[in-house]
């Protein structure tokens, strides 16, 4: 658990923010291979959900 002075710490989440760009800085390959990872298994659900009324 956390102490006031722990949680008063006044970075208003900006901490967390340069975590989430420095994060996205080093992994943007990978993001671009997830975006492609997501779009095929849309692509795959969706062909799946409307392969019974096709048939």
């Amino acid at each position: 658990m956390r102490t006031i002075w722990q949680h008063n710490d006044g970075d208003n989440g900006m901490t967390t923010l340069r975590h989430i760009k420095e994060i996205v800085s080093r992994a943007e390959a990978y993001i671009l291979q997830d975006a492609l990872g997501v779009g095929a298994l849309m692509v795959i659900l969706l062909v799946g959900l409307h392969l019974p009324s096709i048939i």
